[in-house]
């Protein structure tokens, strides 16, 4: 047994292994050939002129609106970047831009309390003329660049927002949370783990808080920073669905290192199940398989599709005919039911064209289909049972 499991394991682990350099590649990829990062800055000497209330307070937070220059799609809004003083001056947090033309169309710096203290004016305002490059703000982010913009700023005091042309100085900031994710299945061709396109909804409990489709390649993905707990739901047709329940630091370390999911291809198999051979009586059950404790299954069958009692003059599909229920075994049905078992035939229930159940026995069981009626001989035809284990 030891050498049949060093042989079962050792593919698994050379998989495995050729995921997470794979996976490398790609984070390389990311971080290195489509994004650059920008933080913004500012120094005493920008605001030395017009800070005379707010000479004694701290910023606490940059807060920006960056837009794309082609189109003015929001990338960033009102984005709340932490601030560090370094020998004097500030600088925010750097955030990640994918490689392009930007606009810098909002620029605040907030005190702790979230209090404006200084600001940029944006063209056309009344106060424009006080700074040499009013809002917006062209740039660019080359590959890997690591920007630094430092607009001029003042202080509102004294001012209305509408001077600076600001709406009001009156706004929530949110918080979020950039982490990145990829998603990947088995290639049984390549016997390779592959990325793939996929649809991903973020939930803070009943919350939905992000639904995109991915492609297939590493993406960033962003939510508010206010949940203990985050749910990320990965589908994709033909594959189970995946659940991934992190709380907020756990979701906060996949800021730099991808969210790996690799999906499970459903299976789905295919049988015939005949009036006859397969009759609960004077038949054999047809085994479709051996399903284990979780396993959910999954049977359908198509509404035109239909088996025949009497030779061929009376039909039904696997519903069964309608009329009287028919008692056989102490268990009753339609005529020519589709019916199954999980025990051999010592109990029963409908399956019908669309049945669906989870198996919650402690074993493995084995289930079997048969056809529902008392006198098989004249049966004849057979119905496609779509059987999928998940």
């Amino acid at each position: 047994m030891k050498p049949m499991f060093k042989t079962l394991i050792y593919p698994v682990l050379m998989s495995l292994c050729f995921l997470a350099c794979e996976q490398s590649e790609e984070v390389q990829s990311l971080s290195e050939s489509s994004y650059g990062e920008v933080s913004f800055s500012f120094d005493d000497m920008d605001v030395s002129a017009s800070n005379t209330r707010t000479a004694s307070l701290d910023p606490d937070q940059i807060v920006v609106t960056i837009q794309s220059a082609e189109g003015g799609e929001l990338v960033y809004d009102k984005e709340a970047l932490d601030v560090i003083s370094f020998n004097g001056n500030y600088i925010s947090d750097p955030i990640a831009l994918e490689v392009g033309s930007y606009e810098l169309v909002e620029y605040l710096v907030l005190d702790e309390n979230g209090e404006v203290l200084y600001l940029t004016p944006l063209e056309g305002s009344e106060l424009a003329y006080l700074v040499d490059t009013p809002l917006a703000m062209s740039f660019d982010i080359a590959t890997d660049d690591s920007k630094q913009i430092t607009p001029e700023v003042i202080s509102p005091e004294g001012y209305d927002a509408s001077d600076f042309g600001y709406t009001d100085f009156d706004f929530e900031v949110v918080n979020t949370i950039d982490f990145l994710m990829s998603v990947h299945y088995f290639d049984k061709i390549s016997e390779s783990y592959e990325l793939t396109d996929a649809s991903v909804k973020v939930y803070a409990g009943d919350t939905l808080l992000y639904e995109n489709d991915l492609l297939n390649e590493t993406t960033q993905i962003r939510v508010r920073d206010e949940f203990g707990t985050y749910t990320i739901v990965t589908s994709k047709s033909g594959y189970e669905q995946d659940t991934v329940v992190l709380d907020n630091s756990s979701l906060k370390f996949y800021q730099d290192e991808p969210l790996i999911v690799i999906l499970k291809e459903i299976e789905v198999e295919y049988f015939d199940v005949y009036a006859m051979e397969n009759s609960v009586t004077g038949g054999v059950g047809l085994s479709v398989g051996t399903f284990y404790p979780g396993d959910k299954i999954t049977i359908t069958c198509a509404e035109d599709d239909f088996w025949y009692w009497i030779v061929s003059s009376s039909f039904t599909n696997a519903n069964g005919a309608s009329g009287d229920l028919w008692s056989i075994f102490g268990f009753q049905f339609r005529l020519l039911s589709l019916v199954g078992s999980f025990d051999g035939g010592i109990t029963y229930f409908k399956v019908g064209t669309n049945f669906e159940t989870i198996v919650d026995s402690d074993e493995p069981v084995e289930l079997t289909l048969y056809a529902w009626d008392v006198d098989f001989a004249n049966n004849s035809g057979f119905v496609t049972a779509s059987v999928t284990r998940q």
